[in-house]
């Protein structure tokens, strides 16, 4: 059973168990060629193999993502930094989310499948506060699955490294509840975009909508651009002024 420890086979067993859940009650409810578009071009082949064939695409998605992601840490970081140290001395390289997973790709696929779990569990309760008023008292958030994979499993990564494994499934969860909250919250924000109806449940694009959005019912638009100028701007003063006060000291 050691090729179990391979991250790849085991998000591939892990995907094709709930794609096979999924797909099973979808089935034997209604028609999953009317739920899903590659079903219908696949040919229609038996739900059994619809499920372990998206199980294997997903698992050779993240593969290729890990792949992209040790790609970027062997290759690109190193050059950027050489052009970087000529251009902008003491820049720092940003790079996204997944470049965590290949430090820990069992965290991320705990964090993954407990962030996305928040995020049922929370739409069950709105459900549940709408059922029990009889009516449509607060929008229901359905969770995303590229936005609990992403940062959940970047959560997950995080939390195993201060708590363990009880750490990673309790942060994750709480993540799922959380970006789940903070896209209900910003809801009523999108609707002067004329995005209403919509969320989304990246965390800092709820906390900056959010704060921003509520700004505008008491700013004007020169007056958001102001502070978000200010919020730029503030880091890099206080970054010098450090620096300034550590020259002084040594001196």
């Amino acid at each position: 059973m050691s090729f179990m420890r391979d991250s790849t086979v085991g998000i591939f067993i892990v995907m094709t168990g709930i794609f096979l859940v999924v797909s099973g009650i979808a089935a034997a409810r209604t028609d999953l060629a009317a739920l899903d578009i590659s079903y219908k071009t696949g040919g229609f082949q038996n739900w059994i193999i619809y499920a372990v064939i998206q199980g294997a695409q997903f698992s050779a998605a993240i593969y290729i993502i890990l792949s992209g992601v040790r790609l970027v840490i062997a290759e690109i970081v190193p050059a950027f930094k050489g052009i970087a140290k000529r251009i902008v001395p003491h820049a720092r390289p940003a790079v996204d989310c997944p470049v965590l997973f290949s430090y820990a790709p069992n965290a991320a696929m705990i964090g993954f499948l407990m962030s996305f779990l928040g995020g049922i569990v929370t739409m069950l309760i709105l459900i549940g506060i709408n059922t029990w008023f009889g009516e449509l008292i607060v929008p229901v958030i359905v969770p995303g699955v590229v936005a609990h994979f992403f940062c959940g499993g970047s959560a997950g990564v995080f939390a195993n490294t201060e708590g363990g494994v009880k750490g990673c499934l309790v942060g994750s969860f709480v993540h799922g509840i959380l970006i789940s909250v903070l896209a209900l919250i910003v809801m009523p924000v999108l609707g002067t975009l004329n995005l209403s109806g919509t969320s989304f449940p990246d965390s800092d694009f709820c906390i900056a909508g959010i704060l921003f959005g509520n700004l505008a019912s008491v700013l004007s638009g020169g007056g958001i651009l102001l502070v978000c100028v200010l919020v730029f701007i503030l880091p890099i003063i206080w970054e010098q002024t450090a620096k300034y006060r550590k020259t002084l000291k040594a001196d």
